[in-house]
C-alpha cells in the first residue's frame, strides 16, 4: 500500500492479521495481513494517537482537540468523548475491555468500553511514554527526570522507580518482571520490577522507540539514525557483574 500523508501512528494486532495506519491529517486505514485496504475513514480533527485491540476487534483514536473515539473493526464509531487534555498515549489492556491513556502532562487514567473514566490522575510531570502489563495490573509512565511513575489497575499509586537518566521510553514484559527504558542519552537499561538494574547497553545515537516481547527475552529498538536493532536477552550470569546480559543483532 502506498501512503503519502504524514503518519501519526501504526499498529498491528497480536495475530498479525489486522494493521491500523493513522495519518495525522485524520485519515484512518485498516489493512489486512497482505496490506490490502479493508476500509478508510477520515476523522474531522488532526489525530494525535491510536491503539488497536490485541485481536483487531476495535480501535481507538485521539485528536489534537481532546476528542477520543472508539471504532469497531468495520470502522463504525461506537462512542466519542471529550478529554480534558489531548491524549498522546493509548493502549488496550489485552485481558480486559479497557484502555489506558495519558496526555503529555497532567492527565493519566483508564477508560472502560463505554468511554467512562474508571480512574483518572493528574501527575505533575511530563510523560514521554506509557506501558502496561498484560493483565493491566501495573501501569508505567516514563516521566523524564521523575523516572517511572507506577499505578495499579484501580489508579492507586504504586510509587516511583527512579532511573539513572531522564526516562523517555519504556516497555515491559507481559508479567512486568522486566522493564526496558531509554532516555535522552544513547543507551538502553534493563530493570526488574523493583527497579534494580539488570543490564545496560551503550548505543551510537538516541533511541526513538522500543518494544519488549511478552516474555521479556527479546527487545527491538529504533534509533535516531534510522537503524532498527534487535537484542536477545538471556539470563546468563556475567562473572564480573553477576547479572543478566544480552546479545545483540542488527
Amino acid at each position: 500500500v502506498h501512503i503519502v500523508e504524514e503518519l501519526a501512528e501504526a499498529c498491528i494486532s497480536e495475530d498479525a492479521t489486522t494493521i491500523l495506519v493513522v495519518g495525522k491529517n485524520g485519515l484512518l486505514r485498516l489493512l489486512a495481513q497482505d496490506l490490502t485496504v479493508r476500509w478508510e475513514r477520515r476523522m474531522e480533527q488532526r489525530l494525535a494517537a491510536a491503539a488497536l485491540e490485541s485481536l483487531g476487534r476495535s480501535l481507538i483514536v485521539s485528536d489534537a482537540k481532546g476528542g477520543v473515539t472508539l471504532l469497531s473493526a468495520r470502522g463504525r464509531p461506537l462512542w466519542t468523548i471529550s478529554s480534558p487534555k489531548p491524549l498522546l498515549h493509548l493502549t488496550f489492556i489485552p485481558s480486559r475491555r479497557q484502555v489506558v491513556a495519558s496526555a503529555d502532562f497532567g492527565l493519566a487514567g483508564s477508560l472502560d468500553d463505554k468511554g467512562a473514566w474508571i480512574w483518572k490522575d493528574a501527575p505533575i510531570t511530563n510523560v514521554g511514554d506509557l506501558s502496561i502489563t498484560g493483565d493491566g495490573a501495573t501501569v508505567l509512565l516514563a516521566c523524564y527526570s521523575e523516572g517511572l511513575h507506577r499505578y495499579g489497575d484501580d489508579g492507586r499509586s504504586l510509587g516511583r522507580l527512579p532511573t539513572a537518566q531522564p526516562c523517555r521510553h519504556v516497555a515491559q514484559s507481559y508479567s512486568g518482571d522486566r522493564i526496558l527504558v531509554a532516555g535522552l542519552n544513547p543507551e538502553l537499561v534493563l530493570l526488574n520490577r523493583d527497579g534494580t538494574e539488570l543490564a545496560r547497553r551503550a548505543l551510537d545515537c538516541p533511541v526513538t522507540g522500543l518494544a519488549l516481547s511478552a516474555l521479556g527475552d527479546t527487545a527491538v529498538v529504533s534509533l535516531a539514525s534510522g537503524t532498527i536493532m534487535k537484542w536477545k536477552i538471556t539470563s546468563k550470569r556475567s562473572p564480573n557483574r553477576g547479572r543478566e546480559t544480552g546479545s545483540s543483532a542488527t
